[in-house]
Formats: C-alpha cells, sequence, structure tokens
C-alpha cells in the first residue's frame, strides 16, 4: 500500500483509509454488481472494502480515474461514469458526451500498464489474475479494438510525466 500512496501524492489523487460498503447492490445494463457505496465519492478514492481486500491493480485503477478525470468530473461521485454514479446523482446531467466514457476508461488501463509496471505493482485483478503486465497488455489489445492507438497515443505522456522515455 506504500507504493499506492507514493502515486497517488505523485498524481495528487486523495486516497483514503475509506471502506467501500456493499450495501444496496447496484446492477448495469450487462447485470453486472456495483458496491453499495462509491469507489470515489467526490472527495476521495476509497482503498479497503468490507468483503475482500482490494488488490494493488485495482486502487490503482481509481488513481488513474483520477489522473484522467476533468475538474468537473472530480466533483461527482465515481467521476460521472456509469451505473452507481447515477445512483448518486439522480438527474444530474452528464459530465461527458457519450462515448467518452468508454475511451477515458481505456486511458485508465494505459496508465494502470505503465506505472503498475514502473512501481513493481502486481497486475492480477480478482476476475483477470493475470500474472504480468505485458500478459495484461495483451488481453486489451485482444478484447478492445481501440486500446491499441490509445497505448499509442498515451503511453508517451504518462511515461514523460515520469521522466522517462517511450517505452511499450
Amino acid at each position: 500500500m506504500e507504493k499506492l500512496y507514493a502515486i497517488a501524492k505523485l498524481f495528487g489523487a486523495p486516497l483514503s483509509e475509506r471502506v467501500i460498503r456493499k450495501g444496496e447492490i447496484v446492477y448495469d445494463e450487462y447485470g453486472e454488481d456495483y458496491p453499495g457505496t462509491p469507489y470515489y465519492d467526490g472527495k476521495d478514492i476509497a482503498t479497503r472494502r468490507e468483503d475482500l481486500p482490494m488488490t494493488e491493480h485495482e486502487v490503482l485503477h481509481e488513481i488513474a480515474h483520477w489522473v484522467v478525470a476533468s475538474d468537473d468530473q472530480r466533483r461527482l461521485p465515481e467521476y460521472g461514469l456509469g451505473y452507481i454514479a447515477l445512483k448518486y446523482q439522480a438527474n444530474s446531467v452528464p459530465v461527458l458526451p457519450e462515448g467518452v466514457g468508454g475511451t477515458q476508461e481505456m486511458i485508465t488501463w494505459v496508465f494502470c500498464l505503465l506505472i503498475g509496471r514502473e512501481f513493481g505493482l502486481s497486475p492480477a485483478l480478482p476476475d483477470l489474475p493475470v500474472i504480468s503486465w505485458d500478459e495484461y497488455l495483451a488481453v486489451k489489445r485482444g478484447q478492445e479494438p481501440g486500446f491499441a492507438a490509445l497505448f499509442e497515443e498515451w503511453a508517451p505522456i504518462f511515461l514523460g510525466l515520469l521522466g522517462r522515455g517511450r517505452e511499450n
């Protein structure tokens, strides 16, 4: 967790020891369930869950959302993205044009891959027990048609923030 707090500090992301409680489960259009409290509540990023520990990759993914979110998004639970956000901001106006949320999600994957590799974090997720960041990259490239192009565009940006040259 120490490395994750260092990454959060580097990028200005507000991590906390707040616990995500299951409470009322929210389901999206694909039947995926979300916890009853948001990972990001408009103030800070939770780092713990009551039902099972969060992986390094999960916490890093939440930091990534903070990094790529606009200032307007940072004022909203879950950055105004997804169905759990809708639960907490009923009748609010979306902050992103339709389709941008998916692109932003893929940019968080690029961040996780590069920053996770750089800091020696585990790439494993509860539903994707990959063994290396290279394997994670291969999975994402095969899973999402637009990911390879976004990786090529955003990798130099994130590596530049770390003072490093381009690599993939």
